[in-house]
């Protein structure tokens, strides 16, 4: 069964279809969408405020061409997606409903969000992104503990401060002044969370 990787940002869309590690179909768009300078959408803008300026409404066209080229992909890929074994997902939440206007399903188990950052949707993106899921690192593994790191510190804590000494045998100043009592450590009992801690649960 395929493995379609679906990317959208602001103005750009990538898509391809794996099987195993081979690409079997991939498409990418890129549209005018994104004010220069400002780094948001057209969308973005408009639900502040509606300008009537060309370049807003160069913008406004440039999405919804976007949109128009998403939903002609998924069209073309419509039984590719009823087959899937998986539909990886990655989209802004302002953005995630193009992706489900037509031949996706929310409530569909198969669909997963992708847990990396893309960065900007490529071909080489999906590549990666694919690569990255569906890899499977296995090596020994020993469970976290902080058993180790508490006995040190409570080890440190108990040790008496070494006197300091001059060459004579006689003690300095320093080491004979009694401790300040505001930096003497305390050591206390251990509360359930450290337990739970050092035991690894």
């Amino acid at each position: 069964q395929p493995l379609v990787v679906l990317l959208l940002r602001s103005g750009r869309f990538a898509g391809a279809v794996f099987q195993q590690d081979t690409c079997l179909h991939h498409t990418t768009s890129t549209r005018y969408t994104v004010r220069k300078g400002q780094g948001k959408a057209q969308s973005s803008q408009d639900a502040k405020r509606r300008p009537k300026s060309m370049g807003s409404q160069l913008r406004r066209a440039g999405e919804q061409a976007l949109k128009e080229d998403i939903q002609q992909t998924l069209e073309q890929w419509k039984s590719i997606l009823a087959n899937a074994a998986l539909i990886l997902i990655s989209a802004p939440k302002t953005m995630r409903a193009t992706l489900f206007e037509t031949h996706l399903d929310k409530k569909d188990s198969r669909i997963r969000n992708i847990p990396l950052d893309v960065g900007r949707p490529t071909m080489e993106a999906t590549r990666i992104v694919q690569a990255a899921m569906m890899t499977v690192w296995v090596g020994p593994w020993e469970a976290p503990t902080s058993q180790g790191v508490l006995a040190e510190e409570e080890k440190a804590l108990a040790s008496p401060p070494k006197s300091n000494q001059s060459g004579n045998g006689v003690q300095s100043d320093s080491a004979t002044q009694e401790p300040n009592s505001d930096k003497t450590a305390e050591i206390l009992p251990l509360t359930d969370l450290h337990l739970a801690a050092r035991d690894g649960n």
